[in-house]
């Protein structure tokens, strides 16, 4: 495949030594039913090995299996039944309650991603405790607001039976990124007050509700409640911004401030907008819809008019974009930086007038905003080989100091664009911001995009 390098960037210094583990512990005694192996510094050997096993009740058994041994990075966790990841820490040989019991007890549909980070048994009162540690990811129906939640889940033996006694939420983090310098449409239902806002009554009659959130968006914060077992914490923050009634030839708008909120274990964050005439709330679920700056302006503002062949980022067509190189929303360690700096396997379908395509990857997990570019070229295929790109060749891989989501944009293109004077391990632009550069010089040259979406955390290497 051509590549097409286009941009100069920072050289970071890395290393590549990997260390194989093989995997113990497995809970299902189908290996390759229990176990997603990952792409990069993945051997799959036919052998005769001893491999330890948990049946369904827990109890550790060893079985001498003829089977395809699975080896795995050096991180040794595993992912149980598709259901939630079981990080090594939790040490799942040891005697306590069964990963089958803690999944069936504590995660809901509603959960992305769950993960077991560790357990504690004590002995209280006559009785053993299991308290397990776990994580999980709320479904963010808006889009807009990720948000990862620490519990404490209690189980109590009783007899061979384990039984949950308290579940207790020990952390509550909200990734207001998305939200910062946003804009959005409000769905208008019987929820929605608009006199408390405006001070009027207005007819909801062929009427749009936009919401502009200024770039001084502080950290929506958790604070904890007296009774940690509600998964509905109050939420601190403080920011302003503006809310805009359309209809028609009508057009008011209200400037607010908003100080609190509220989010639950459904992933819903609600916030309180205050206006000079009153407050109401905003609902940042499947009922809000986030749009361009591009689109808020055209909207509400009487002097702004886009040109004729401008592209509205509402209006592009999406194609799936898939990678080996993702194994439970996350990222193999070998992308990282400073775990390998392998570039990710990425595959998506032949568009329709496409002769190239851009890759676009950027960190949307940082506090100011600014998204640093970690991967930005051009291919004129529709694949990209693991390892295909490197420090030399326009890929600097994720080192972050905590688990950060990197978004890969795909975007489908008539033909090469200019010097869009982007460096890789810079900062870069939020994806609206880079289609409108994209069609600054050549208006219409973005046919469709795609994304993909995962985490990434840094884990020391083995040497």
């Amino acid at each position: 495949m051509r590549k097409k390098n286009m941009h100069n960037f920072f050289v970071g210094i890395s290393a590549s030594v990997i260390l194989p583990l093989m995997l113990t512990g497995c809970a299902n005694a189908e290996l390759n039913n229990t176990i997603t192996d990952h792409d990069i510094n993945v051997t799959v050997e036919e052998t005769n090995a001893e491999t330890n096993l948990v049946d369904e009740n827990g109890s550790g058994n060893t079985d001498t299996v003829t089977e395809e041994s699975v080896v795995v990075e050096d991180d040794k966790s595993y992912i149980f039944e598709n259901l939630c990841k079981v990080s090594e820490d939790y040490e799942v040989n040891e005697a306590g309650v069964p990963v089958d019991v803690i999944v069936s007890n504590v995660k809901k549909e509603s959960y992305g991603k769950m993960i077991l980070l560790s357990h504690e048994i004590e002995e209280k009162e006559g009785k053993t405790i299991d308290n397990v540690s776990y994580k999980f990811e709320t479904a963010n129906p808006s889009g807009m607001v990720p948000q990862i939640v620490e519990c404490i889940a209690s189980f109590e033996e009783d007899g061979d039976s384990w039984t949950l006694v308290s579940n207790e939420w020990k952390e509550w983090t909200i990734k207001n990124f998305r939200l910062y310098g946003s804009d959005g449409i409000i769905a208008l239902d019987d929820s929605v007050d608009l006199k408390s806002w405006f001070g009027e009554d207005l007819s909801k009659d062929d009427a749009t509700l936009y919401l502009h959130i200024k770039k001084n968006l502080d950290i929506l914060s958790c604070l904890k409640n007296d009774d940690m077992s509600v998964l509905e914490p109050k939420v601190g923050t403080k920011f302003n911004g503006s809310l805009f009634y359309v209809s028609g030839d009508v057009k008011k708008e209200v400037k607010y401030e908003c100080w609190e909120g509220t989010t639950n274990d459904e992933g819903i964050l609600t916030l309180k907008l205050e206006t000079e005439f009153g407050d109401g709330n905003v609902v940042f679920d499947e009922t809000y819809k986030a749009i361009s700056n591009k689109t808020y302006k055209v909207a509400t503002s009487d002097d702004f008019e886009a040109g004729e062949n401008e592209v509205f980022v509402e209006e592009l067509d999406t194609f799936e974009v898939t990678s080996e190189s993702v194994v439970y929303d996350e990222y193999n360690k070998g992308c990282g930086k400073l775990n390998g700096n392998v570039s990710p396997e990425l595959s998506w379908e032949e568009v329709d007038g496409a002769n190239m395509y851009l890759i676009y990857m950027i960190d949307l997990d940082v506090h100011d905003a600014e998204y640093p570019i970690h991967w930005i070229d051009v291919v004129d295929g529709t694949h990209v080989d693991k390892g295909q790109f490197n420090e030399k060749s326009g890929y600097v891989g994720p080192y972050p100091p905590s688990p950060h989501e990197y978004t890969i944009f795909v975007f489908a293109l008539k033909e090469e664009p200019g010097d869009l004077k982007l460096v890789v391990d810079m900062n870069g632009k939020k994806f609206e911001d880079m289609v409108e550069l994209l069609e600054k010089d050549k208006p219409g040259n973005v046919i469709s995009y795609g994304q993909l979406s995962a985490t990434y955390e840094y884990v020391e290497k083995v040497w």
